[in-house]
């Protein structure tokens, strides 16, 4: 299903449509609901993006009609990382929020040691050691 070439899940074409970082879910495709996109369901999914944004209606996309397409599709993943960026809930991040990221980087990147082990600080004073 990961694999080069078609991919179902992650292959080009279909990587933006489902798999890390979905814009577009498994759900989205799910046409009878069963919890599986058959290839069939797959095609017609493809089939009724391709209808709705092909505004000219010649049967293809232009790069503009396909940044709609991305645009619309990117808008929630983008609306859950501003909110998660917005802390106090106002509106708005702030500069303090936008550092948020990269202090919780720091954080990760002191745990984990030189060579990935967990357990370690950086300056190898133990945490949780099972050596």
């Amino acid at each position: 299903m990961n694999g080069p070439g078609f991919g179902m899940m992650n292959g080009p074409g279909f990587g933006m449509m489902m798999g890390p970082g979905t814009m577009m879910g498994h759900e989205d495709f799910d046409a009878n609901g069963d919890g599986r996109v058959t290839f069939e369901e797959m095609e017609q999914g493809m089939e009724d993006l391709q209808a709705e944004f092909d505004v000219d209606d010649n049967g293809t996309l232009s790069i503009e009609e396909f940044e709609t397409l991305y645009s619309e599709m990117m808008r929630d993943h983008m609306v859950d990382m501003f909110q998660e960026l917005d802390e106090d809930g106002d509106g708005e991040v702030t500069l303090d929020e936008m550092h948020e990221p990269a202090r919780m980087y720091e954080r990760m990147r002191r745990y984990w040691s030189d060579d990935g082990r967990p357990g370690r600080m950086m300056d190898d004073s133990p945490m949780m050691d099972d050596d």
